[in-house]
């Protein structure tokens, strides 16, 4: 899991740099930490940073409006929406071919209204449609709204979905790990040696060699946040989650060890949320709503928090957590 939160990583890159520009001036020229990097170069991958969050955001925020926008089309929030238009569907065509007409008992069963479902659900009432309009003249219409129409949003739906799909399962989970490639907070077994966080790290090393007695040792800025607890390692908390049509739902289990726990927080990409626990007796789990948090791939960050907006305890997935039949929210 990353130790340095999104938004701090340009602080914590801009932080060095002027540190680095200091060194440079003891040193009378360019200090670099392997032939070729020096401050300019790191003010290059700094730049290249930005660029990758700025494109991140920008897509995350198409992600939110495309989701909206898909939810609108369908009518799961809205009633003039296509979905609006079929509940109509059965009871007048039942009142137009009588409730023991087979065609008026075969209306397709919807189950659950889920965004995957979609599409789906529209084209078996297509193909019902169609199969209406051959037996019967003049062919069925839902008041002004006819076979044609619905086929129409069905296809406007499926391209705002392919769009959609899109962002959430290639151009955003691409541009995050390129992000997360670039700056490098990662297991160093798998941090690349040219990355930000290498690269500082490098920094930090030998400017505590070379300069070991002079105050520039002593006034490295800091790279990774300290322990919120200031006890070593955090306890974790298991937890689940799943999408909802509009945000997602998580559930959680209150760990014995994070007594001080008062807030659940989140991160998807560069969104931020908490919420106020309700459940804090060990072994609870409390389900919560994030209306505003549109997943893309897995989400991202998940912990328990102090009245103090201090981590307390790290999420740790358990997809095998089962949601409680009685939600607490």
């Amino acid at each position: 899991m990353a130790r340095i939160p999104d938004y701090r990583r340009l602080v914590v890159v801009d932080n060095h740099l002027g540190h680095w520009a200091q060194a440079n001036q003891i040193t009378g020229e360019p200090f670099e930490i392997v032939p070729g990097f020096g401050v300019e170069q790191l003010r290059d991958l700094r730049n290249q940073l930005r660029d990758l969050q700025d494109s991140i955001g920008v897509m995350e925020m198409q992600l939110i409006v495309a989701r909206a926008d898909r939810n609108a089309m369908f009518g799961s929030t809205n009633e003039q929406g296509v979905w609006g238009r079929l509940k109509h569907y059965k009871p007048l065509l039942k009142a137009r071919l009588g409730s023991r007409n087979p065609l008026a008992r075969t209306v397709p069963a919807i189950g659950r209204v889920a965004p995957k479902h979609f599409n789906r659900i529209l084209q078996a009432f297509i193909d019902h449609w169609a199969e209406v309009n051959a037996q019967v003249t003049p062919a069925f219409t839902l008041g002004p709204y006819t076979l044609a129409m619905l086929q129409a949003e069905q296809a406007a739906l499926a391209e705002k979905m392919t769009a959609i799909s899109q962002l959430e399962t290639a151009l955003l989970p691409l541009a995050r790990e390129q992000r997360e490639q670039l700056f490098g907070d990662e297991a160093e077994e798998v941090r690349e040696e040219n990355s930000i966080v290498s690269r500082l790290l490098l920094y930090r090393a030998i400017v505590r060699a070379m300069f070991a007695t002079q105050p520039i040792a002593d006034s490295l800025p800091d790279l990774f946040p300290a322990q919120s607890n200031g006890a070593g390692r955090l306890p974790t908390v298991r937890f689940n989650y799943q999408p909802l049509a509009n945000g997602i739902e998580t559930w959680h289990e209150v760990p014995a060890e994070a007594g001080d726990a008062q807030m659940a927080y989140v991160r998807e990409g560069g969104l931020e949320e908490v919420r106020t626990l309700n459940q804090t007796t060990p072994g609870s789990v409390e389900v919560i709503e994030w209306p505003n948090v549109s997943l893309v791939d897995e989400l991202d960050e998940f912990e328990l928090r102090s009245m103090n907006n201090l981590t307390v305890a790290r999420g740790t997935h358990d997809p095998s957590l089962p949601r409680p039949l009685v939600a607490v929210t």
